[in-house]
């Protein structure tokens, strides 16, 4: 009777060890966020002419029914934006920002912005 109780603790421990392995969060690295940020001084700018001097990460989440990215960042203090991606280090696309605040550069931009030239604040890693 002992032996068989003892297996099935040992079973029961296994079992929920590996399903909280699969619930496991995925990390989202600091590197991935640069990406972000790049894609949007390539991609974006405020209506009103000015530079994206600050970009500030709110939220980088895998949503469990889609399991899509979701990405949520404030520009310059001022404008929010929303972007996603199937994958880690794949496509982003933007996906919700205000017309009145925000519009995609036009194609043929020479000039060349890099993310070290701005304030760039990561979400913080949760342990």
């Amino acid at each position: 009777k002992v032996m068989k109780k003892n297996i099935l603790v040992i079973l029961s421990i296994l079992i929920i060890t590996i399903l909280s392995g699969c619930q496991k969060k995925e990390e989202v690295s600091t590197y991935e966020q640069d990406r972000v940020a790049q894609y949007i001084l390539d991609n974006l700018e405020p209506v009103d002419g000015s530079e994206i001097k600050k970009i500030e990460f709110l939220s980088f989440e895998k949503n469990t029914s889609t399991q899509i990215w979701e990405i949520s960042v404030e520009l310059n203090s001022s404008y929010s934006l929303f972007l996603s991606e199937d994958r880690l280090a794949e496509n982003l696309r933007i996906s919700g920002y205000s017309d009145k605040e925000i519009k995609v550069k036009k194609e043929n931009v020479n000039e060349v912005k890099y993310i070290k030239n701005i304030e760039l604040i990561y979400l913080r890693e949760e342990n």
